[in-house]
């Protein structure tokens, strides 16, 4: 048994070990047993935010330390007192009384996160046997508030508002007469203050009321309590219950027309990975690997050993504005390794919702052509800008609509990786109703050094070469229908010439 009281600023705290027995003789003929405090909720640093425990961490960005040692208890510190009977049938009983300071280096001690830790080791090294235990307290001390999220949450991926809500109970021994609570959208806090009088085990409703939000892909909302309670003067007990954490995908209505999107340092607004059923799908660019010559990709594990065999990695993005693009197309580029594996090949689909996520049409399904393999086998297959092949969805049947739109990935059983980069949605020409005698193509394509134009009738335009990203880059006028592209990096460009837009690559 472990009891603690309150008496004036510090606590007196008896503990009693009683269950110390012996099955069968001990190797060595005397023992030790340590017995140690414990405190846990320990606000306070910690590096890597948010990436380990995630339920440790506050809103705020403190860390909650647990099982921190405090204090020894018992004689010999830490190295234990001696038991010098270690015999079959030997019972041993010891009992502790101590009086606790208010804080330990600067850390207040609270009566409610101690743990009392006890264990028998052998010649003060290889511990035998061990027990922990709560501190138990004067009921009348604990003060608790819990929260319960309210909130109705979108039940798809466009939505303009938000309305904060959550119920609060009073688990407390005593009445509570105000506290605050904050609720976090994106980071940003919106505090909350009640005053009255909520009596022991009563409950109340606090709203935020309707918040206006233009989401752009991924959003956090959470809830994070209690502060100031009852003026300050005590601090809730059990900090389990005041928190509320949640992730969604959201998008703003009619959020672009034309859209333009590399992976070289993040993800764009109004585009979101959607991890839900995969997370071994990533942002990657630690290494120069993109499709435009650029640093990063979206980059697909395969291997079996990550066991995401059949397990989708959505890439999500909209709501496209479709009414102003003619003739809308959707671009991306892609590279697979399957690296002397053996295993199925990806399958990359293309779809397409009209009602903001709550169904979807499938309009382009991809199984991948394997495009190179790694530097040596067993090592990330790292493709270069020439690897990557591209894919050309056609979106006219959506032409007068707004859309989300959705590339997924789909691993097979099993490879190296997946790349998926350079997404553009955009008008396969900037004019409609162009005749037959303006028709014009690019050839070779991929060229290295040249390009051909294979129409007569643009001989004296003026021409300008941009990158997958809009970038001007090169520009002039076509004298011969043959363009020098030879200075250009490797990668993916548009050359723009009489109100035409064709897509060609440099390798």
């Amino acid at each position: 048994m472990y009891w603690i009281k309150k008496e004036c600023s510090y606590f007196s705290v008896k503990f009693y070990i009683g269950a110390i027995y012996y099955t069968s003789n001990s190797p060595q003929p005397t023992n030790y047993l340590t017995v140690v405090l414990t405190q846990s909720n320990i606000l306070g640093y910690q590096s890597d935010y948010g990436n380990f425990n995630p339920t440790n961490w506050t809103a705020d960005g403190q860390y909650r330390h647990n099982h921190a040692l405090r204090m020894v208890l018992s004689s010999g510190g830490a190295f234990g007192e001696l038991i010098d009977t270690t015999t079959q049938g030997h019972y041993e009983y010891r009992k502790y009384e101590t009086t606790l300071p208010s804080n330990i280096n600067n850390l207040d001690v609270q009566l409610y996160y101690l743990s009392v830790v006890a264990f028998v080791s052998e010649s003060q090294s290889n511990i035998y046997s061990g027990a922990g235990t709560d501190v138990e307290y004067d009921p009348s001390l604990k003060i608790d508030l819990g929260l319960k999220n309210l909130t109705t949450l979108p039940t798809n991926y466009c939505f303009s508002s938000i309305n904060p809500k959550i119920q609060v109970t009073n688990n407390s021994g005593k009445a509570i007469t105000d506290f605050n609570v904050s609720f976090f959208l994106d980071g940003i806090e919106n505090r909350k203050s009640f005053s009255g009088n909520l009596g022991i085990g009563d409950s109340t409703i606090i709203d935020w009321g309707n918040i206006p939000y233009s989401p752009s892909g991924e959003y956090k909302i959470s809830f994070q309590g209690f502060t100031n309670i009852n003026g300050n003067s005590v601090t809730d007990m059990n900090y389990k219950n005041d928190s509320y954490m949640y992730t969604g995908i959201g998008f703003t209505h009619n959020a672009f027309t034309n859209f333009q999107a590399g992976f070289d340092v993040s993800l764009p607004r109004n585009l979101v990975l959607d991890q839900s059923q995969n997370n071994d799908f990533v942002l990657f660019n630690s290494t120069k690997c993109g499709a435009n010559n650029t640093q990063g990709a979206i980059r697909y594990a395969l291997h079996s050993s990550w066991g995401v065999s059949g397990k989708p990695g959505p890439i999500i993005f909209g709501e496209a504005d479709m009414t102003k693009l003619s003739s809308p197309i959707l671009d991306f580029y892609y590279a697979y390794s399957d690296d002397q594996y053996g295993g199925t090949a990806p399958v990359i689909k293309v779809q397409v919702s009209q009602d903001c996520g709550t169904t979807w049409d499938d309009v382009n399904t991809i199984t991948a052509v394997e495009t190179g393999q790694p530097s040596q086998h067993g090592n990330w297959y790292i493709p270069a800008s020439s690897d990557y092949k591209l894919v050309e969805t056609n979106l006219g049947a959506y032409n007068d609509k707004g859309i989300i739109l959705k590339i997924t990935g789909i691993p097979g059983t099993g490879g190296n990786a997946l790349y998926i980069d350079e997404i553009s949605l955009s008008s396969a020409t900037d004019v409609k109703d162009v005749s037959t005698s303006d028709e014009v193509s690019v050839y070779p394509n991929p060229a290295a050094n040249e390009i051909n134009l294979s129409n007569e009738n643009y001989l004296g335009s003026q021409y300008s070469i941009c990158s997958i990203l809009g970038v001007v880059v090169a520009q002039g006028t076509n004298t011969n229908n043959k363009i020098d592209i030879s200075r250009l990096d490797a990668g993916c460009y548009y050359i723009k010439i009489n109100n035409r837009q064709i897509k060609f690559i440099k390798n």
